[in-house]
This record gives structure tokens, sequence and C-alpha cells, in this order.
């Protein structure tokens, strides 16, 4: 008989005498001894012990089920929403609300794990507001989203967001200014780490990206985030492929109850050992890691909240360049600066020919960044529709993701076969992206199969985006939609953005959504805002 007690807080472990079973005891994690005066075996409480012991073909008692039972025993949060939040800049949808108070629950350590789309960052923001007694605070986020995050903080809350770039810190001033959020990217934390080490209160956007534990960026923020009171993290995909992925953000928001990786992926991984290695790319126990999860996480999808969201929703992703980007635009800039500077006479097709090379010089300066955030959009697993204006961004893209995920349509296309694109992109679980050009793909086809649509490039005529939109936003569409358009920072593509939500207010006197071109066109007025911004 071979047995497994739990005795004051220790597993009791008993048997009859055998070589073999003594070498396994010897194989357990280490604490564990022999006992000449009980004569058992002695082992600290662990579930990789147990796992162990269970393998080794042990019969369990009850005191050691109990403990188990408790050991994975969820506590649910009492969660009250949070509404009334001095300075907020806008007013919460409730289950944002119910966000916001899911985080205080959790005293401030917790993972809001909502879909895309329904506004983790704004939540984030509003618990920020909430406690101004939390800041400064730190935001570490991929580098495309920087800019979203400098915008949207300006526009919830009266905070002032600090973007910092560049490997090598400079002196933060003022360095303990208590409105200030310092948003940062996960590339370059390391670096700044000793900056940053006194600000408690911590947010983790695309907490995914740091699933694998051997990467700088993770062991950066595992540095960034020890012994800090407060830590917020972020993701509408918290495990992209497998459960192991999961277990650096729980250990970060939650040690005590995911304290060892070990015991986490013998429970839950599947850890198996082939000869070779262990293998952790498994999954076990898995309705019983979702439960657990619970006690840190909030996660909302869009059908279950579908009710408080308005049809269609429109969001501004302002890219944040990198230097080198930024300065190749800004070349392009100063060369169509310098060309009108030279002769300053009328020539509209001079003008339109040096616009739209500084249109194709945006989206070359900010390719990296879109692919960013299309592979992050991806990992939910939904179908997008991208926009695009110029055949070379649509080639482009073509490279980067191929036949076997997306579809593609432009005025290339033969329009005999452009319905069977339109149905595999509708019918085809495999196909995730439609790259549809701006002329050809905004009218006249349905791709309510995606209920998401981003625009890479804009268009000249404010009626084009609506009809772009309404290829997703139309009947048969189940659910809300969410229309983004990602907007390269200190570029041009501001300006035409303002302009275009300015025409955007005649259309319903305009019947075919065209502006009359009067001595007001946007052209004249892209040009003029261009010759008026001050280069660096």
């Amino acid at each position: 008989m071979k047995t497994v007690a739990l005795v004051n807080n220790n597993f009791k472990i008993q048997f009859s005498y055998h070589p073999l079973v003594v070498s396994q005891m010897r194989c357990l994690p280490q604490g564990r001894r022999w006992d000449p005066v009980t004569h058992a075996w002695w082992c600290p409480p662990s579930m990789d012990a147990l796992k162990q012991l269970r393998g080794y073909g042990f019969e369990i008692e009850q005191s050691v089920v109990k403990w188990e039972q408790e050991f994975y025993k969820p506590t649910k949060p009492d969660v009250t929403a949070v509404t009334d939040i001095p300075g907020l800049k806008g007013k919460l949808y409730p289950f944002q609300a119910e966000g916001v108070g899911f985080i205080e629950s959790r005293g401030g350590r917790a993972m809001l794990g909502d879909e895309m789309g329904l506004g983790k960052t704004v939540e984030a923001l509003a618990w920020l507001q909430h406690n101004p007694d939390l800041l400064p605070a730190v935001v570490v986020c991929p580098a495309s989203l920087k800019g979203n995050w400098e915008s949207e903080i300006r526009k919830w809350t009266t905070l002032t967001p600090v973007v910092l770039h560049g490997m090598i810190p400079f002196q933060l001033h003022p360095p303990h200014q208590k409105d200030t959020v310092y948003i940062i990217n996960y590339d370059i934390l390391s670096g700044w780490l000793p900056a940053l080490a006194l600000y408690k209160t911590v947010i983790l956007d695309e907490i995914h990206y740091c699933k694998s534990a051997k990467t700088i960026r993770t062991k950066a923020v595992k540095k960034l985030c020890k012994d800090k009171p407060y830590v917020v993290t972020l993701s509408g995909t918290p495990i992209v492929n497998r459960p192991s992925e999961f277990f650096t953000a729980l250990n970060i928001l939650a040690p005590a109850t995911f304290p060892k990786w070990w015991d986490y992926a013998l429970r839950y991984c599947d850890a198996k050992h082939n000869g070779f290695g262990w293998d952790t790319s498994g999954a076990s126990n898995t309705e019983e890691l979702h439960t657990r999860a619970k006690t840190v996480m909030l996660r909302r999808l869009k059908k279950d909240v579908l009710k408080d969201l308005p049809e269609k929703q429109r969001t501004v992703i302002p890219l944040s360049l990198s230097v080198s980007d930024q300065t190749t635009y800004d070349v392009a800039l100063r060369e169509a600066v310098g060309a009108w500077d030279e002769d300053d006479k009328p020539n509209p097709l001079r003008d339109i020919t040096q616009i739209s090379h500084l249109r194709q010089a945006v989206i070359e300066a900010k390719f990296e960044s879109c692919y960013e955030w299309i592979d992050n959009f991806l990992e939910s697993g939904r179908k997008l529709v991208v926009f695009v204006i110029h055949h070379k961004t649509s080639d482009r893209l073509r490279e980067n993701y191929g036949d076997k995920m997306a579809v593609y349509m432009d005025g290339r296309t033969n329009p005999r076969l452009r319905a069977k694109v339109v149905e595999k992109f509708q019918t085809d679980p495999d196909i995730k992206l439609f790259i549809g050009s701006i002329d050809v793909a905004g009218m006249g086809i349905t791709l309510t199969a995606a209920q998401d649509a981003v625009f890479l490039e804009l268009p000249w005529v404010p009626g084009l985006l609506s009809q772009c939109e309404d290829r997703i936003h139309r009947i048969g569409q189940k659910g809300a939609v969410n229309e983004y358009y990602l907007l390269g920072m200190e570029t041009m593509e501001k300006d035409m953005w303002e302009l275009l939500n300015e025409k955007t207010k005649v259309l319903d006197a305009v019947l075919d959504g065209k502006v009359p071109d009067d001595d007001g066109s946007i052209f004249k007025e892209i040009k003029r805002r261009i010759r008026n911004r001050k280069l660096k």
C-alpha cells in the first residue's frame, strides 16, 4: 500500500520498502526527507509533488484531496461599478464602469481581458483618474500604440502624458510630478528601469507580448513590476496559443495564487518529459484554470455587452513613427515645400503630384506600425477588412500576409472574379483578412463576416469613408462594428483627417457624397497647412 496524507501541513508518504520507490522519493521537489521515527517520507505540499506522487501510483487520502480543493478554490470579487469619477472627460458605458470597479475590487492588481474594441484603455485611464494618489504611473505598450495612449489620456483625463523615446534615458523632468503618466514601449523598457523604479503604479498594455519568460522584454517587465503594489494588465487575447503563455501575466498580478512555474505547468500545461526535456505546450484542467483566472481577470466579449454599444464606432489610432521613419518622411516633406517655394505660381497638377508623393511617404513611414497593429488584431482570431489606396500598399501587404490567410481586391482584380473573392472571405474560416482598395472594394459588396475594418490610407472624398464602412455595417451584420483609422503622427494625415471630418458635415446636403471643388478645395487647404507646418 502506498499512501499520501496531509499531516501538520506536510505530505506524509508511506509505502512498503522498495528500491525503485525510494529512488522516486529522491525525485520529489526540494525539501523531501526520510524520518526514521515515523517511518515515512515527508515533503512540503505542492502541486508538482502531488502530480508526481499520483504518477507513481500512490493512493491520495482525503486530507490531501481537501487541501487540493482549497488550493484551487476561487474567490469571487465583490464588484461595484464606479460611475462618479471627478475630472473624467466623458461618460463610461455601464460595462466599462464595471471594469473600473473590478480593478478597484482587486486592490489595483487586475487584468482587463475584454475583447478588442470595448475600451480597455479607457477603463484603465478612468481608474487612474479615480485614484490620483497612485500617480505618477507608467504605461508600457507596443511602440505603435504610444501615440494612442497619449491621445486617449488627453481626451479622457486631466492627467499629463509624457512619451519616452530612445534606448538611453534622459532625466525625467519633473521627476515626480503627481499628475504624470509616462508612456514607454516594451522594446526600450530595460534601459529605463532605473528611472522608473520609484513609481508604484504600472499599466501593461497587450500583456501577451510577455508570453515568453526568456525574452528581454518579459524580464524587464517583471523587474519593473517587482514589489509594485498596483499593476493593471490589458489584453484582448491573453492566451494566444496555449496556457503556458498565460503564466507570466498571472504570476505578475497574483504571485501568491500562481507562485511557481512548475506547479502551473504540471497542473495546466499537461507537462510531460519526452526523453529530451519537458514539453509544456499542452493543456490540462482548463476549466479550473479559467475559474482561477477569473479571480484576477475580467473578460467580456462584444456579444455580452452588445446592448450597451452603438451600432458603429470610429476609433482613430495615432501611430508613433520611429526616428528613422519620421526623418524619411520629413525629407519628403521638405522636398515638397522646397518645390513650392521655388515656384509659387498656381499649378494644380504639380500640387496634386507633390501631395500624392507625400501620401506614399506616409504609408512607407508607418508600415511597420501598421503590421504590428494588424498582427495584434489577428491574434484575436477575428476577421478584419483592410482598406488602402495605392497598389503598392496592397502589394506590400500581400508580401507580408500571403494568400493563405488573406484575399485581395483592387483595380487589377478581374471583375468576373470579384464575387469569388468576397465569397471566400465571407465563408472560408481560414481567411482572416480582406485587403481592398477604397475605390474598388468600397462599394457594392458585402463583407459582414467581419465586424472590424481598418483604414491604412485616407481618400480625398469623405463620402468614400462612409461607403467603405458600410461594407461591414449593413443588413446581415449581427454585431456592433468598429472602424479603425491608423494615422501617422506628425504627418499630413492629421490635416487630412481634420479636413475630411469638416467636409463630412455637408454630406447630407450633397447627394453623391462629394464636396464642390471651389477655392476652398481640400488640395489647396492641405497645401496651405503643409507649408505652414514647422519642420523639426
